[in-house]
């Protein structure tokens, strides 16, 4: 909240035609400039919780649709614990790289595990495998696979794994 948010949208057309991004579902004063794909964005104490975005990426001919939803937090604080494990990760979309944070409920070290996948459920990378204690954690993902070769713009998943508890989310990686 109050901090201007920036990323940008890097796609590519297999006919080299030129592409134009829109905002087709954004929040109050979001901008994205419509040939280089550069969103930038200061949240407000009113888009606290999740931010739906869709963009559209357009050559002439055809139009894609990118779907995702940002999570606002307010700077000092963290999301208030509870009983359940919880996962997330900002920024959402990302581009070069993305903090994925999650809080494990249990009350001893427990074996957790944080892969990512892609689209076609083909395993990318392993961010995490080892015993964790309860509270709040943070990782970094910089868009790699595990023989640290940059991945394509897209959606992928992260599966975190906490003992018998799994839980996913979406992580949209533009280029």
């Amino acid at each position: 909240v109050g901090k201007l948010y920036q990323t940008s949208v890097s796609c590519s057309d297999p006919d080299g035609d030129p592409l134009f991004y829109t905002l087709s579902q954004a929040a109050a004063g979001m901008r994205l400039n419509p040939v280089s794909g550069a969103l930038q964005w200061t949240p407000t104490p009113s888009n606290l919780g999740p931010v739906p975005l869709r963009l559209d990426i357009r050559d002439g001919h055809h139009k894609t649709t990118l779907a995702c939803t940002l999570r606002v937090l307010t700077p000092a604080a963290k999301p208030i614990p509870s009983s359940r494990l919880q996962l997330f990760n900002i920024p959402n979309p990302f581009n070069a790289m993305t903090t994925i944070s999650f809080y494990l409920p249990n009350t001893q070290p427990t074996p957790t595990s944080a892969q990512i996948y892609n689209m076609a459920g083909q395993h990318v990378y392993t961010l995490l495998r080892q015993h964790l204690h309860p509270g709040w954690h943070q990782l970094t993902w910089r868009g790699i696979d595990s023989v640290s070769r940059p991945v394509a713009s897209g959606l992928y998943l992260c599966l975190l794994a906490h003992g018998p508890h799994r839980h996913i989310t979406k992580l949209l990686l533009l280029r």
